[in-house]
């Protein structure tokens, strides 16, 4: 009966400690956790400054022929084989670089994410 207790007692540590070591992070674990949380930041954030400029005044005459999300075009725009006029040529132009200046902030902000969770050289050697 005392050995049935005792290998009863050594199972329940064994089970509380697995449990509570599951329950930990790695390093890597954490540091990928925070690069998602990142990315997902600097997406939430390109998509915003892409929106205001779709929203804008000087991107109505382009509306008609690009989707917002870009992944969900309609059958319209897909099949849409004309060519653009000069006034959206003209409006393309003129928030094109707005559309930049959003490219440019999402670029930076994965490139600070990643830069922030880079190895340094001296812990690699």
């Amino acid at each position: 009966m005392d050995n049935t207790l005792a290998a009863g007692k050594r199972l329940l540590s064994v089970l509380v400690l697995a449990v509570l070591l599951s329950g930990c992070a790695t390093a890597a674990q954490r540091q990928y956790q925070a690069m998602a949380a990142g990315n997902r930041a600097a997406g939430q954030e390109a998509y915003a400054c892409v929106t205001a400029v779709y929203n804008a005044a000087e991107f109505a005459p382009l509306r008609a022929h690009v989707a917002l999300p870009p992944d969900r075009p309609t059958l319209e725009q897909l099949s849409d084989g004309s060519l653009a006029t000069d006034g959206e040529i003209r409006a393309l132009l003129a928030v094109h670089p707005r559309v930049q200046a959003c490219r440019q902030q999402a670029l930076d902000h994965l490139t600070h994410s990643l830069d922030m969770h880079k190895p340094s050289r001296s812990s690699a050697l």
